[in-house]
C-alpha cells in the first residue's frame, strides 16, 4: 500500500560554542545531556517520521550516538543553526524539514502540528515559523527572547 504522507524529518541544529551557553548541548539535566532531552521529546511526536542532530563538534556527535541517535557533523564555520539545517537537507530524502533548537527539549506536538498544517494542507508555502504573543514586559526587552513583528 502506497501511502501518501510526506515524509517528515526533524534536524535539530547543536552548536557547542553557543555564545550565550557554552557546551549548551551537553549541559547535564537530571544526568542526561540538553541534547538528549530533546532529541527524546521530539521522536515520541507521531507527526516526526525521523531526527537527526547537526552538531558542529565530534563531541555532540558521540554523546548523540552514544545514546543510539542519529548526528551529522558540519562544518565549524556555518554560523547558525538555519546554516546546519540547511546543510543536513542535502543529504537526507524527506518532504518537510522540522527546524528545532537544541534547548527546546519541553516543546509540545502540538506547537510542531500547527506549524506543520499549511504544508500538510497543500498550501503553496516554502517555510513557516511559529510565533506567540509575548506574555511580560521583560520578555519584551530580553535580548535572549526571539521576536517576530507582525502587521496587519
Amino acid at each position: 500500500m502506497v501511502s501518501d504522507k510526506p515524509k517528515i524529518v526533524c534536524v535539530i541544529p547543536a552548536r557547542l560554542k553557543s555564545t550565550r551557553l557554552e557546551n549548551k548541548p551537553l549541559v547535564d539535566i537530571g544526568g542526561k545531556p540538553l541534547i538528549r532531552h530533546t532529541y527524546e521529546n521530539i521522536a515520541k511526536f507521531k507527526s516526526i517520521d525521523k531526527v537527526i542532530i547537526a552538531a558542529d563538534d565530534e563531541r555532540v556527535i558521540n554523546a548523540v550516538h552514544d545514546f543510539g541517535g542519529e548526528a551529522v557533523l558540519t562544518p565549524v564555520e556555518l554560523t547558525s543553526g538555519s546554516d546546519r539545517v540547511a546543510h543536513v537537507c542535502r543529504e537526507i530524502a524527506a518532504d518537510i524539514i522540522v527546524n528545532v533548537q537544541c534547548d527546546e527539549p519541553f516543546l509540545k506536538e502540538a506547537m510542531i502540528n500547527t506549524g506543520l498544517a499549511p504544508f500538510l494542507a497543500g498550501a503553496q508555502v516554502g517555510m513557516g515559523s511559529l510565533k506567540t504573543r509575548l506574555d511580560s514586559v521583560d520578555a519584551l526587552f530580553d535580548p535572549n527572547v526571539v521576536k517576530v513583528v507582525t502587521d496587519n
